[in-house]
C-alpha cells in the first residue's frame, strides 16, 4: 500500500459530541456519510456520531487517504476490502462486508486512484 495513503499513528479528529469535546483517531473511522446539513461518522467500535457539518466541509479537512465515492459517502482508503464494477453498477466493498455504491462519474478516477496506489 502506498506510504501517502498510511494512516500517521497519532492522527485525531476533535469533535465536539452533544456538550462534550471528544478525540476520535482517524484510524477508527470507516466511513462518513452525508444527510442533508449533517454527517454521520461510522466508526470501527460500531458507533455512530452525527456531525452538524456537511460532508463538503468533512472532504476539505480529511487527508487524502478518506476517498470521496459518492456525493454522499467518503471512505477511508484503509478499510476498503474491495471494489466490484459491472455494466450496471460499481460498488466499494469495505472489511466490515459494507458495501457501498461509487457514483459513475467517480469510477474512473477511483479505478486511476487505486492504480497509482499499486504500482508505488
Amino acid at each position: 500500500m502506498n506510504p501517502s495513503l498510511t494512516i500517521p499513528p497519532n492522527t485525531t479528529l476533535f469533535l465536539r459530541v452533544n456538550d462534550r469535546k471528544e478525540t476520535v483517531s482517524l484510524t477508527q473511522v470507516v466511513r462518513l456519510q452525508s444527510d442533508r446539513n449533517y454527517t454521520i461518522l461510522f466508526l470501527t467500535d460500531g458507533r455512530q456520531i452525527i456531525m452538524a457539518k456537511t460532508i463538503g466541509l468533512f472532504e476539505q479537512m480529511l487527508p487524502s487517504f478518506f476517498i470521496r465515492i459518492h456525493r454522499s459517502h467518503i471512505v477511508n482508503f484503509e478499510h476498503v476490502s474491495h471494489c466490484r464494477h459491472t455494466a450496471h453498477y460499481s460498488r466499494l466493498v469495505l472489511k466490515n462486508g459494507q458495501s457501498l455504491d461509487i457514483a459513475q462519474r467517480r469510477w474512473k478516477w477511483l479505478l486511476s486512484t487505486i492504480t497509482k496506489t499499486e504500482e508505488r
